[in-house]
């Protein structure tokens, strides 16, 4: 949520369960600073919804309901909350690595993985680091768009 000085609620960012977001802070191209919030946004499947309140989290979510889908984001918002960009985890590909190096990998994660993470790390240019349940640690950049990933188990 977002408040002013004077403790009024200016806005909200509807996200998923059990965050904390970073901060990064920039100069913008007028030469401002500002900052990026840099949060997970884990909309799980088949638990329903997130708080109590109809109004803003949806009672009927599912997996299945196309309005609220089960899906996993790495999301930066505006200084307003409002967002930036979003990368969605789509790997559906649980794995794990054999005696000689390669890896044996089963899709069955079909709407991807969680992040598993209290908060991002980013580094001075942007750069968001995250792992997820999947095992793989992601590298995004400032704009969205994935870098890397590296399996790290």
């Amino acid at each position: 949520m977002r408040w002013s000085s004077t403790g009024q609620y200016l806005s909200g960012f509807q996200f998923g369960w059990d965050t904390t977001p970073a901060i990064f802070a920039y100069t913008a191209t007028d030469g401002t600073a500002t900052f990026a919030v840099i949060t997970k946004e884990n909309h799980y499947g088949d638990v329903g919804s997130y708080c109590n309140d109809a109004t803003i989290c949806p009672p009927d979510r599912t997996a299945t309901n196309p309005g609220y889908p089960e899906q996993y984001f790495m999301s930066s918002l505006s200084p307003d909350l409002k967002i930036n960009w979003r990368w969605q985890n789509t790997n559906p590909d649980s794995c794990t690595r054999n005696s000689d190096g390669t890896l044996s990998c089963v899709a069955d994660h079909p709407f991807g993985f969680e992040w598993c993470v209290n908060a991002p790390a980013v580094d001075v240019n942007g750069t968001v680091f995250s792992n997820s349940e999947d095992g793989n640690l992601y590298e995004i950049d400032r704009n969205g768009v994935l870098v890397n990933r590296v399996f790290t188990q």
